[in-house]
């Protein structure tokens, strides 16, 4: 099993090669929205399409396929400390 490091890693380099990268959760619960940022659980199979560096940890774009009218125009932002406890599988496409 890999850490919580390798796995940010290994997503951060499936971003950075273009691709595709989607994500199972476990069940989503708490709050959408406080200051443009998802803190929760999981929930559905979603697709991370970009991150950036906040401070200390890595904030993860995710597109979710409940609509424009959830998150930020259909997406929102995880911390990598939230998003891994929460992960039940990953896959990347080329």
């Amino acid at each position: 099993m890999l850490s919580g490091d390798k796995i940010v890693e290994k997503i951060v380099d499936s971003l950075e090669r273009r691709m595709v990268v989607e994500m199972i959760g476990s069940v989503w619960f708490g709050d959408w929205l406080r200051g443009n940022v998802f803190y929760g659980g999981g929930g559905h199979a979603t697709v991370i399409v970009g991150y950036q560096n906040r401070g200390d940890d890595i904030y993860f774009k995710i597109r979710n396929s409940w609509g424009k009218d959830i998150g930020i125009d259909g997406y929102n932002y995880v911390s990598a400390s939230v998003l891994l406890p929460n992960i039940t599988m990953i896959y990347t496409y080329k």
